[in-house]
């Protein structure tokens, strides 16, 4: 058995294999790391555990014979972007190959109703909704136990394994309802819905991991509003735990509170929202049930720690207080606005998510940081993120989206969204344009600024030409904005010159503004 369990007895390199788009990475890396923690790093086909054989000029040929001939077990992880990626479209045409003819070495994983081409409805995957690493792990465990001749519980734990009744079998039975209920499932609490107070939220049915991509500093105050409920009534409790850090106590009241610390500081910062009932079994070690919430924290800014040093004045906690309540009506707003866009694309199969989020009333933000936090917060939901090819776009999104509203462009294609970025900023050109020719254009009697006005709309129809480049999926907006940068440029130095020559005009009425 235990030759079993380290791969001694196999011929293949690896036992386990990981295919995945990077926007779950932080899921399969958790996966992979409980599961090393059991057969090694060097036993699992996982990137960063090869970075060094992987530095080669042929990975493109070389990979895909890792998976399809030197893994006992697959895990395909599929997700909305699996299918557009260059290296997991190398990966699936040999693992695809491979259910052909071994099926069984291949596990499908997904989250939400994703799915990969050449596989129909019928094909069988595990649902990563609401699972965390750790039970995808287990899953693995025990496909590979079967795999291997195997009971399906030969490679857990002795404490991973299910508690048999007195009759011996751990039984499931139907609901009222109809729905398949385990014995887990009627013994163990559960979370129902956490939500933080920078407008992540998650809720029953999602992945319990949830990387935030937000920025905490040293002093502020992290809040989670937590729901659940335990099938046999009892009462709740909460905590929270930092990874690796401090742990909070336990307590009855759904919102729990952390005020960050200098020893919270870090890069890649694990929250661990968590969930018990009191007694002595839980479903994992010291608790029921939990999520995972990830944060960067960084210290505070040199000013602010001199001005804590110096004992400047401290809001009081009045102030404190309210700020604390904006925040969270902010979060909230942002929560419910991701929550429309989420039901416009489910229900109103809107497939194109800036889309589904200009119908749902982004616009309504506050700022464009707030539309920025909702685009990334509807992906970590797993659903293509809005502004995947324009993130690099240094522009007001929520001003786009609200000129998009005045002009009734739907933002339904790639296309679309180019188009309505060349048209905003034409126009906010064309008014800047104005503006300058309004500061010199008091009296239009006057032949002098009849002649100004002449030369400006001269360069206005210059910029109409600029303005008018295909629409495709390769226009590089970079140079269409060095182009409206330097129209800006060329109109207001024009003007410049202008008004001199005005000013000459008006010194000397004989000479003319050429």
């Amino acid at each position: 058995m235990a030759d079993a369990v380290s791969g001694q007895t196999k011929k293949k390199r690896f036992r386990l294999g990981f295919s995945f788009a990077g926007e779950v990475r932080d899921f399969v890396q958790r996966t992979a790391e409980t599961l090393a923690l059991r057969f090694g790093e060097a036993a699992i086909l996982y990137d960063r555990y090869h970075e060094a054989e992987f530095a080669r000029r042929d990975l493109g040929i070389y990979l895909p014979e890792l998976y399809h001939n030197q893994t006992d077990l697959v895990i395909v992880v599929v997700c909305p972007d699996y299918d557009r990626k260059q290296w997991t479209g190398l990966e699936w045409t040999a693992i695809h190959d491979l259910l052909s003819h071994r099926d069984q070495e291949v596990l499908l994983c997904r989250f939400g109703l994703a799915t990969v081409k050449g596989l129909y409805s019928t094909a069988g995957y595990v649902d990563l909704g609401g699972k965390m690493p750790e039970q995808l792990a287990k899953i693995i465990l025990q496909r590979l136990a079967l795999n291997d001749g195997l009971g399906r519980d030969a490679y857990l734990e002795p404490s991973e394994r299910p508690q048999e009744s007195e009759s011996g079998q751990v039984e499931d039975y139907h609901d009222p309802a109809g729905n398949v209920v385990t014995a887990a499932d009627s013994y163990f609490p559960q979370l129902d819905s956490v939500e933080d107070s920078l407008g992540n939220k998650w809720k029953t049915g999602t992945p319990k991991y949830i990387h935030s991509h937000k920025v905490l500093r040293v002093g502020d105050v992290l809040e989670f509003v937590v729901s659940g409920h335990d099938p046999t009534g009892a009462e709740l409790e909460y905590s929270y735990a930092f990874h690796p850090g401090p742990s909070g106590a336990w307590t009855t009241e759904k919102i729990i509170r952390h005020a960050v610390s200098s020893n919270d500081v870090g890069r890649h910062k694990e929250v661990l929202v968590k969930l018990r009932i009191r007694r002595s079994s839980h479903g994992h070690g010291t608790f029921d049930d939990a999520i995972v919430f990830v944060y960067v924290i960084l210290p505070n800014s040199p000013a602010t720690e001199r001005a804590t040093v110096s004992n400047a004045r401290q809001p009081s906690i009045e102030s404190e207080a309210e700020l604390g309540s904006q925040r969270r009506e902010r979060a909230r707003a942002i929560s419910d606005l991701v929550d429309r866009g989420e039901e416009r694309i489910t229900k109103d199969k809107l497939l194109y998510s800036l889309f589904a989020l200009q119908r749902a009333g982004v616009s309504a933000l506050e700022t464009n940081q707030e539309f920025l936090d909702a685009c990334d917060a509807l992906h970590h939901r797993h659903f293509p993120h809005p502004l995947k090819l324009f993130r690099d776009l240094n522009v007001d999104w929520l001003q786009i989206i609200r000129f998009a509203n005045d002009e009734e462009i739907s933002l339904s294609s790639d296309t679309a969204v180019y188009e309505c970025i060349q048209l905003f900023l034409s126009k906010t050109v064309a008014d800047e344009a104005s503006r300058e020719r309004k500061t010199v254009h008091p009296a239009k009697e006057d032949p002098q600024l009849a002649a100004l006005h002449s030369k400006l709309t001269a360069l206005l129809e210059k910029r109409e030409r600029i303005r008018d480049v295909p629409n495709t999926a390769g226009f590089d907006m970079d140079a269409a904005r060095r182009r409206n940068e330097r129209f800006i440029a060329e109109v207001r130095s024009e003007i410049q010159r202008l008004e001199e020559g005005l000013l000459e005009h008006e010194r000397n009425p004989k000479s003319t503004v050429s």
